[in-house]
């Protein structure tokens, strides 16, 4: 009895795995859709905070190295380079938050909640209709996809926890085993540095700034792999309430 029911149980797994894969398929062409947009917006972010900055850098001091502009202006070039980033901030912060102020100042805090609420569940039934379409299943088989997709959420998470602890180890060495791989005599200038008040400021302060440079670095990091899971587990949600609406 046991070999006749091997087969059986294999192909039921084997159906299955393709659900799941199917349901995968599912998600990646519907995040597809909104793919553009995130491609227009990070190229957005790349030119108004890396490709004019840098040319505009470049063209003042090319200025000030033919006597246009005066070699005092050669300290101001960080502070004009950093007003397109912040005018683009600005711009993006008006378009997406400022503009529903007014309303939730009128309506009351928690009203941009619920309005996102309303949002998202707009959005949940519209996915919850197209995966009862495309993926016509019966309860186990979705509690297997369910299972099996958040077991791959799970490790997605471990992933990005080790791979942010992995990227402050290397940046930690980098900012500060650079000098000893390099083999500069690293222990007489500080030494000499930490002798003098002035040293003392000015090491303390590159410390400061490397940890906190670091800090953000890791912060956004982590969080950019969390919102990515979070992007996904919309998609979980939505084979969950299918169960429900099932079983009701």
């Amino acid at each position: 009895m046991d070999e006749q029911n091997l087969p059986h149980s294999a192909v039921s797994v084997e159906a299955l795995g393709k659900h799941y894969i199917k349901f995968l398929e599912f998600v990646q062409q519907d995040l597809q859709k909104d793919r553009f947009v995130v491609h227009r917006r990070m190229l957005s972010v790349f030119l108004w905070g890396f490709i004019i900055p840098a040319a505009v850098a470049l063209v003042l001091l090319l200025l000030v190295s033919f006597h246009v502009l005066p070699a005092r202006f050669r300290g101001s070039i960080d502070l004009v380079t950093l007003i397109f980033p912040v005018c683009y901030s600005i711009y993006v912060l008006g378009s997406e938050v400022l503009v529903r102020l007014p309303g939730v100042l009128r309506r009351g805090g928690l009203s941009g909640l619920l309005d996102q609420a309303a949002r998202d569940s707009v959005w949940r039934e519209q996915v919850c209709t197209s995966l009862q379409v495309v993926l016509p299943l019966h309860t186990r088989e979705w509690n297997w996809v369910i299972e099996s997709f958040e077991t791959d959420l799970r490790g997605r998470l471990r992933q990005t926890s080790f791979l942010t602890g992995l990227a402050g180890a290397i940046f930690f060495l980098m900012f500060q085993g650079v000098d000893i791989l390099a083999g500069g005599d690293v222990e007489a200038r500080l030494g000499w540095s930490r002798n003098t008040t002035t040293g003392l400021i000015e090491t303390s302060t590159s410390d400061l700034t490397q940890f906190v440079a670091l800090a953000l670095f890791l912060g956004l990091f982590y969080l950019s792999g969390v919102q990515n899971v979070r992007a996904l587990q919309r998609y979980l949600d939505c084979a969950k309430l299918l169960i429900i609406a099932r079983k009701s």
